[in-house]
């Protein structure tokens, strides 16, 4: 019998499945998941490829089954319970409500859709994983030859993910606006992951303002802004004096502060600090911008700045967005509140 085809322990699985809901996909530990001992991983990736190699193999895998044997609302469901697509980036807490309701208008998470319905959808996306092992053609070379490579790495070796590179953070046309509309045209996501950040935090106060003000559009139409910086006081004492002058003060004036604090409360609005990064990094919408850091501060401004879209880099932006999100969720945060003024 094909190995793709055989019936493991599906509750194992199902359980397995389960734990990837609050990191979503990209961003869980599948290198230490029962998920990729499924055998149409070892099918596909070998026998002895590494668990990062099979972890690899099994996103693959994944992705090709929501995309090509679920639709419609059972489609949209996996995005949503998995942080795929549109859905990366989006806290587990918005995925749960948002899930709950896709299956029933009157559902909760608690109180309707996370037993039974959940564990439907769950044992119908695991079956569809088995399915679409059953048409899964072995890694090169054979299972057993030693010599295979995973079927992961030959897929990304067959796609085209080249970005678009600048040769300096100044190369690109138009300087000032490419970096300012990273901001200003983002509608439900901005990332900014860098050292100081000076050169956000730090502008001239119309600048400032309308950094403000595209900060708080896209939190009060329910997207998400995430902040990395180092853990220097004076950064710290920046970045929040930032916040405080031109998002909070406004939002207080005009009476937003409520909405403002609930996507505090709900982590849309996010600042952490980091003792170090190997990359500074922002993130707009479907579009990221990865400036890698050199190994000394004078060759900052002289660095390659590399560019990446979604629709053409889709593995390069879902890996960079889950780093930026596993390194959020393991950082120092650092405390804001829209109702009360930093002093």
């Amino acid at each position: 019998m094909n190995p793709a085809m055989q019936s493991p322990d599906d509750k194992s699985y199902v359980a397995a499945l389960r734990a990837l809901i609050g990191p979503g996909l990209y961003a869980a530990d599948l290198e230490n998941s029962p998920l990729i001992d499924l055998p149409v991983v070892h099918l596909l990736a070998g026998t002895d490829s590494t668990p990062n190699a099979k972890a690899r193999c099994f996103i693959e895998l994944f992705e090709g089954v929501v995309t090509g044997q679920l639709v419609k609302n059972d489609r949209t469901a996996a995005e949503m319970l998995f942080a795929l697509d549109n859905w990366a980036g989006v806290p587990a807490r918005d995925r749960r409500v948002e899930v709950a309701r896709l299956r029933d208008p009157n559902w909760t998470w608690e109180s309707s859709y996370r037993k039974e319905p959940l564990e439907r959808d769950l044992t119908m996306i695991f079956r569809a994983l088995v399915r679409g092992g059953a048409e899964a053609k072995p890694a090169r070379g054979g299972i057993d030859s030693g010599q295979t490579r995973n079927a992961g790495e030959a897929l990304l070796e067959q796609s085209d993910f080249t970005p678009v590179s600048y040769t300096t953070k100044f190369a690109m046309p138009d300087v000032p606006r490419f970096w300012n509309d990273l901001c200003l045209t983002a509608k439900r996501r901005f990332y900014l992951v860098g050292g100081t950040n000076k050169s956000w935090f730090g502008k001239s106060s119309e600048q400032s303002h309308e950094l403000g003000q595209a900060i708080t559009r896209i939190l009060l139409g329910g997207g998400t802004v995430k902040i990395v910086s180092r853990g220097d006081a004076v950064v710290v004492a920046q970045t929040k004096h930032f916040f405080d002058r031109f998002v909070f003060d406004p939002a207080r004036r005009d009476g937003q502060q409520a909405s403002l604090q609930t996507a505090i409360d709900d982590q849309r609005l996010v600042y952490v600090t980091v003792v170090h990064s190997n990359y500074d990094a922002v993130i707009s919408d479907d579009r990221i911008v990865l400036l890698p850091i050199p190994n000394t501060p004078s060759f900052r401004n002289e660095a390659l700045v590399l560019e990446w879209k979604l629709e053409s880099g889709y593995h390069p932006f879902m890996n960079y967005l889950a780093d930026i999100d596993r390194t959020i969720s393991q950082a120092d945060p650092v405390g804001l509140d829209a109702r009360v003024a930093n002093g």
